[in-house]
């Protein structure tokens, strides 16, 4: 089966409106969106799923308000819970106690390094936003807005799929 017929399948489970009423597509997609970030949250704490969702959020939103210490600041942060091991997600499941699987789709493969795909994830993101960023406002290559905004709405749209092809990459690479 295709991805696009399973996707439709999918979706044709989860709205199915009733005997008489118009579809909103609109409304719909909207809903369905909401209602799978909100299943992969659960309530019972943050998944990594549900953080890539927000870190896309939040790189939309620091770069519709053009704030470089909202962008600064979340390169920071995800540098440190890249080599520090100590990330966001774990520390809220273990305040919750409860201990949640990543919710995203994942290779089996044999690790070559030493070193989480999660951890090595949030240090590529890091990098790859601050130099594109910063070449962009510090040195005036203009060039290069897309990538911040090309990452902002891949990260958004990986945490609402549930599948981040950088992170599928880097498992595939090698790591853990």
């Amino acid at each position: 089966m295709r991805a696009l017929d399973y996707f439709t399948k999918w979706y044709a489970q989860c709205y199915q409106p009733g005997p008489g009423r118009a579809v909103d597509t609109g409304a719909a997609q909207l809903r369905f969106v909401a209602a799978k970030i909100a299943q992969s949250c659960n309530g019972d704490g943050m998944t990594e799923r549900l953080y890539l969702f927000l870190v896309g959020a939040f790189i939309l939103f620091a770069l519709y308000l053009q704030n470089n210490y909202l962008i600064y600041g979340l390169a920071i942060l995800l540098t440190l819970e890249g080599f520090s091991g100590v990330r966001l997600t774990r520390l809220l499941q273990k305040a919750r106690r409860v201990s949640l699987d990543p919710g995203l789709v994942e290779f089996n493969t044999r690790g070559r390094f030493d070193i989480d795909g999660l951890s090595a994830w949030r240090v590529v993101v890091a990098v790859v936003l601050v130099t594109s960023y910063g070449l962009m406002h510090e040195y005036g290559y203009d060039v290069l807005w897309f990538i911040p905004w090309f990452m902002g709405f891949a990260i958004l749209g990986a945490g609402a799929s549930g599948i981040c092809p950088v992170l599928l990459a880097l498992r595939w690479a090698g790591f853990k």
